[in-house]
């Protein structure tokens, strides 16, 4: 009996390759994310580096760290909505979702870095505080996924 195309086993076949190829995706965009992580660090080092050269500076080199860091976080994004969806989606339809995705995301990293800076949520659960963190970041990120995805989608 020969396996044609329309068999279980294809199907079956087709959907664990599919879901291997979105797995694979989302490595290479937690890849992607750390990458620009850091050269974010790189940037703020030059930064550092040319604010003892030139103190003006500093202001614009934030600003290129931040357009930077925001451009490949939104594209990151904009090939989640456009790519990782069964459903076909245009592109027209992604760059909106995609970009609210990035500012939400921008906007909530700086606020959670700066609730993490100043609380002492590490602190207070002793060892597993990271662990604790780890999870806040984890959930504020998932929420602003789920919402920026439902947003797309309308």
């Amino acid at each position: 009996n020969v396996m044609g195309l329309n068999s279980p086993d294809s199907a079956i076949l087709s959907a664990v390759i599919s879901r291997l190829l979105s797995f694979a995706m989302i490595l290479g965009i937690g890849f992607l994310l750390l990458v620009s992580l850091v050269l974010s660090t790189g940037l703020a080092a030059l930064g550092d580096f040319l604010n003892s050269l030139a103190p003006q500076s500093l202001h614009l080199m934030q600003i290129v760290n931040f357009l930077i860091s925001f451009v490949i976080v939104y594209l990151l994004f904009a090939m989640i909505f456009k790519f990782l969806p069964d459903a076909v989606i245009a592109w027209r339809d992604v760059w909106p979702g995609a970009f609210l995705t990035a500012t939400l995301f921008t906007l909530g990293k700086y606020i959670l870095g700066l609730y993490l800076g100043t609380s002492s949520v590490g602190s207070s659960y002793g060892a597993a505080g990271s662990l604790v963190i780890l999870l806040l970041w984890v959930e504020f990120f998932a929420q602003i996924l789920f919402f920026s995805a439902e947003f797309t989608r309308v």
